[in-house]
């Protein structure tokens, strides 16, 4: 009976074997996207996850704004 193989959740590149590009091992790490943790590949973390993080900041910026606008004109 075989293992379950990991795999990033973005690349689709197995855990322990080399990523074709970069020509690493491949390590996963456990990141939550959207609310769920995901298994993503050392490359996808330090490209996406920071990206999704700004994103986040976006929506929360842009939430504030709005209320105070209402605050202001409601």
């Amino acid at each position: 009976m075989e293992a379950e193989k990991r795999t990033c959740h973005y690349c689709n590149a197995e855990q322990g074997s080399l990523r074709p590009v970069g020509r690493f091992i491949v390590d996963l790490k456990t990141a939550t996207v959207d609310g769920s943790d995901k298994q993503v590949c050392q490359s996808c973390y330090h490209k996406i996850i920071p990206n999704l993080k700004n994103v986040e900041k976006e929506k929360g910026l842009a939430t504030r704004v709005k209320k105070m606008i209402n605050r202001v004109f409601c």
